[in-house]
């Protein structure tokens, strides 16, 4: 009789290790918001240049890591930029409306479209195609506006 307790008891555990192995991790929803950029003024070129948004419809959504962490940002929609140089009038048009995905789980920032932001080497990049974080072109394009600007 003990044997077989001792077997129940050893199926009875094995059954409710098994269920709760077995039950998945409850995933985190992605958020979705609304992304507004205002108009400002970038020193990155080394002089003033005047950026517009003319033109903004940009969704981020934000997902999640199972422990809860931000793992990657997209953003995507209508973004319509102006860079202008108040000193000379120069202004570059151009439609930076993505997708952009900031991809921290695997380091990289990925334009399918087009992006637009400061370089960390100095000045303001046009990318189109995977871009690392740290700014090192892996695939695709990028232009420096600023000396289109000057």
């Amino acid at each position: 009789m003990p044997f077989r307790a001792a077997l129940v008891r050893a199926i009875l555990l094995a059954a409710v290790a098994s269920a709760l192995l077995a039950t998945p991790v409850a995933a985190i929803s992605p958020d979705r918001s609304p992304s507004v950029t205002e108009p400002f003024v970038s020193e990155d070129c080394g002089f003033e240049v005047d950026v517009a948004i003319p033109k903004q419809n940009v969704t981020m959504t934000t997902f999640f890591d199972q422990e809860g962490n931000v793992s990657r940002v997209r953003f995507s929609g209508q973004l319509h930029l102006a860079f202008t140089n108040p000193a000379n009038g120069t202004t570059i048009r151009l439609s930076a409306s993505g997708p952009i995905v900031l991809d921290f789980a695997r380091d990289r920032f990925l334009a399918l479209g087009t992006g637009a932001g400061p370089s960390p080497q100095g000045g303001i990049v046009v990318a189109h195609g995977q871009v690392t974080l740290d700014g090192t072109l892996v695939h695709g394009t990028s232009v420096d506006l600023c000396p289109l600007l000057a």
